[in-house]
Formats: C-alpha cells, structure tokens, sequence
C-alpha cells in the first residue's frame, strides 16, 4: 500500500512539473452551449422507467430460470434406481424402528 502511495506521489510530482507549451485551444460558443444544452436536457430525465424495465426483465429471467430448474429435477423423479428405492426403504425402516422403541 505504502509501495503504492510513494508511485502515486511521485507522478502526482512528475505531472505538476510539466508545462505546457501550447495554450489548449478555446472551444467554439456554438459546441461550448450545446454541450450544455444537453447537460440541462440530461437532468431532466428520470431513469426509473429505465430500471423498472431493468428489475422487470430480471424477474421474468429468474422465475424461468426457477422453472426450468423445477422441470429439471422432477424429470428424475419418475422411476428411481432400485438400489436407491432399496436404500430408502432401509433408511425409512430404521427410523421407523428406533421411533417405535
């Protein structure tokens, strides 16, 4: 971090030791006030449409996603694996049994 900070410095020195020889040219009056016409004209924009839109798309893609994934594993379900279905059997019986003692 500290390593970091003295790079940082020392280009903060190097950039305020520059001059600049050409003076930057003035923008023309015409670009300077339509440049902030359209500063102005942004302001009055309101983007919650934009991110009600945004929040919207992004439920409709998630409830798909969740059905797809629902589809997904009830697909298997239909016919287990005997060694599986004899698994849980077993499972279920001894559980059965140590509640019945």
């Amino acid at each position: 971090m500290n390593d970091s900070n003295n790079k940082l410095e020392r280009l903060f020195r190097a950039a305020r030791s520059v001059t600049c020889e050409t003076p930057a040219e003035e923008i023309p009056p015409y670009l300077a006030s339509r440049i902030l016409r359209g500063w102005r004209a942004e302001t009055h924009l309101d983007s919650w449409p934009m991110v009600a839109t945004i929040f919207r798309r992004a439920l409709v893609t998630a409830a798909l996603v969740m059905v797809g994934c629902l589809i997904w594993s009830y697909s298997d379900l239909g016919t287990p694996d005997t060694d599986v279905a004899l698994a849980n059997y077993e499972v279920q019986n001894e559980v059965q049994n140590e509640l019945l003692q």
